[in-house]
């Protein structure tokens, strides 16, 4: 289920509501896949983390996400929709190159769950999304 601004019960104790989640107009109703991703969240607390999910429904500007709070627990998983920018498939600037390594190797693609389904997104040069 998707994060809403007027949740239907109170959420549990530690539960953070994601800022950034977008619900688009047209909602694909069926899963379109389970595609390994990097998400960018946004707390409403104003903090932010990349995180690994699960790209699961995706429109040609959103992707419905997917990740456990606790990886052992299955009912502590979470569903929200983000903007395609916020999604990618893989991300080399999180870590800087190693001396002696081939620079080259080093993974530049940078696509959303697009490359399944949505639309690519850009960069600002930096590998970020634009």
């Amino acid at each position: 289920m998707p994060d809403r601004s007027a949740p239907l019960a109170p959420p549990p104790p530690g539960h953070r509501e994601v800022a950034n989640s977008e619900v688009p107009e047209g909602i694909p109703t069926r899963p379109q896949g389970d595609v390994p991703v990097i998400v960018r969240v946004v707390w409403t607390d104003g903090s932010e983390e990349w995180r690994p999910a699960r790209a699961i429904r995706w429109t040609r500007g959103h992707v419905m996400v997917a990740w456990r709070e606790d990886p052992a627990q299955p009912r502590s998983e979470r569903h929200t929709w983000l903007r395609a920018g916020d999604v990618a498939r893989s991300v080399s600037w999180f870590l800087p190159p190693v001396p002696g390594s081939d620079p080259g190797a080093r993974g530049a693609h940078r696509g959303t769950a697009g490359d399944a389904g949505a639309g690519d997104v850009g960069t600002d040069g930096r590998g970020r999304p634009a």
